[in-house]
């Protein structure tokens, strides 16, 4: 338990990172001409938007593959399936998959979740809940990661796909940027309260 007690009051511990921490400035303004407040929910209402307007377009393109399952013939539902030939029994029944079908299921519930982690932004930035902002930070990391690992696995060669990737990945960047300058303005502002509740704290024991 000493070696943890110094450790943590050692300069080289966490007091150190701690005070470095509070030494850090973050951005002043959210594409120059927002104040951090206003552009986290500009934020929050872009994203939310965004993703809003892709989950419609799934839904579209799924009762537009139904629509064509219901007008086709068997011969082109079969080419929309992906078949497997069993290994050794050559009259036994092939295994088929609907092609995209996860990937469908796994889009949407991606799209909710950054709907649901814009509401957190949106609540943070406007009642300045610093625990909203800092799990929205932590949420948006976790989806970027994600979608940014599926783009590599399907290994496309569409330019206009990876201009768009890769953008996207430097929007994001930047608003986590304005939303963790927004989290240490907000720790500076209730760093005097704090500082001043313990003072008149000892006071009253003292008296």
């Amino acid at each position: 338990m000493s070696f943890i007690r110094n450790l943590l009051d050692s300069p080289n511990g966490w007091t150190q990172l701690n005070r470095n921490i509070n030494e850090m400035r973050g951005l002043n303004s959210c594409f120059y001409f927002f104040g951090l407040k206003t552009g986290c929910k500009l934020i929050a209402v872009f994203e939310a938007l965004v993703n809003v307007l892709q989950m419609c377009s799934i839904y579209k393109a799924e009762m537009e593959m139904e629509v064509g399952l219901g007008t086709t013939t068997t011969e082109s539902l079969d080419s929309l399936m992906v078949t497997r030939e069993p290994d050794g029994d050559m009259l036994g029944p092939n295994t088929t998959m609907p092609i995209f079908e996860t990937n469908l299921y796994f889009s949407k519930t991606l799209h909710s979740l950054t709907v649901l982690r814009s509401l957190l932004l949106f609540v943070g930035a406007e009642w300045g809940h610093i625990s909203c902002l800092v799990l929205w930070i932590c949420i948006t990391v976790i989806t970027v990661m994600i979608s940014t690992l599926i783009e590599i696995m399907q290994e496309t060669t569409d330019l206009q796909k990876l201009f768009i990737c890769t953008l996207s990945i430097f929007l994001e960047i930047y608003f986590c940027a304005v939303v963790s300058s927004l989290i240490l303005k907000l720790q500076k502002k209730l760093r005097p309260c704090v500082q001043e509740t313990v003072v008149l704290f000892t006071q009253s024991e003292e008296a």
